[in-house]
């Protein structure tokens, strides 16, 4: 209950404010003078002269807590006992703003930033990780670079590398691929292609192709092809052989040698590099 008015105690200074509380043990008052408060308490029923009158020196009995100023921690923590969380909780839409440069720790310590349930970490600019990595530290746990939407990872101009030749691996899941501008360099299963008159090839599907001749086909330009990536075509006779195949204008060979072995069975590749323009080829003949 908070009293609204003046009150007076012995040494007869008004007071700006009154709050009292009663429990089975008696009255505890608070008063506050000019932003000082003190604490008034009443052993006990009945009148008589307070027990007590004190400045308050413990925010535990101080119910409604409110900073006048900045709080100055003086090289102190703001600490929590018996593994209690320490929660800073805006109200509604407000938001904790950290003024400092650095969010950090202590000498090897972790800063954990752990959102709750399906919430997410955000941040509204740069993250600079300094000389930092980021890693989880649970047991085989993935590290995740989610972009929403339609959102890509962007890295700067010094690129990805490691240390102390250390290995720069790429594992996608799955029958997932490795992908340079939408196009696999590696991790895809082969693509097999469909055998007709003109055979059609989609490199945003793969970059190593399969396709048993079943007569004299033409394999048409690719699409969806990456400037810089190296593309794979594997033919295989069919139990008949003697299946030719012809190119499109795209294909260019070495001394236009690109005549497929013709015994029944024989696997003959074709390998090509984009160059944004054509696919330079050579043609390795009877790997089977």
């Amino acid at each position: 209950m908070t009293i609204l008015t003046k009150w007076t105690v012995a040494d007869t200074t008004a007071r700006d404010a009154l709050e009292v509380h009663y429990n089975e043990v008696g009255f505890h008052v608070s008063v506050q003078d000019a932003g000082t408060r003190f604490v008034a308490k009443k052993e006990g029923t009945g009148s008589g002269v307070w027990d007590s009158i004190d400045p308050m020196t413990d925010l535990v009995d101080d119910t409604t807590p409110q900073l006048g100023a900045a709080l100055d921690c003086n090289g102190k923590s703001i600490t929590s006992a018996s593994n209690a969380d320490v929660t800073i909780a805006p109200n509604g839409t407000g938001v904790v703003v950290l003024s400092a440069t650095e969010l950090s720790s202590g000498t090897n310590e972790d800063v954990i930033l752990n959102p709750n349930g399906t919430g997410v970490i955000q941040a509204g600019a740069n993250v600079d990780l300094k000389t930092f990595s980021l890693v989880t530290t649970t047991t085989n746990g993935n590290v995740i670079v989610a972009p929403n939407g339609t959102g890509i990872v962007q890295i700067g101009s010094t690129g990805i590398g490691t240390v102390s030749n250390g290995d720069l691996d790429f594992v996608p899941h799955g029958t997932g691929g490795v992908l340079v501008s939408g196009s696999p360099i590696g991790g895809k299963a082969a693509v097999a292609l469909t055998d007709q008159a003109n055979i059609a090839t989609d490199a945003a599907l793969g970059n190593v192709f399969t396709c048993t001749l079943g007569g004299n086909r033409t394999l048409d330009n690719p699409t969806n092809l990456v400037v810089g990536l190296t593309y794979m075509w594997v033919f295989t006779q069919d139990g008949t052989g003697s299946r030719t195949l012809a190119y499109g204008a795209m294909f260019l060979f070495e001394t236009n040698t690109h005549t497929l072995t013709t015994a029944a069975a024989s696997v003959d590749t074709i390998i090509g590099t984009y160059d944004g323009t054509s696919l330079h080829c050579r043609l390795e003949k009877a790997m089977a």
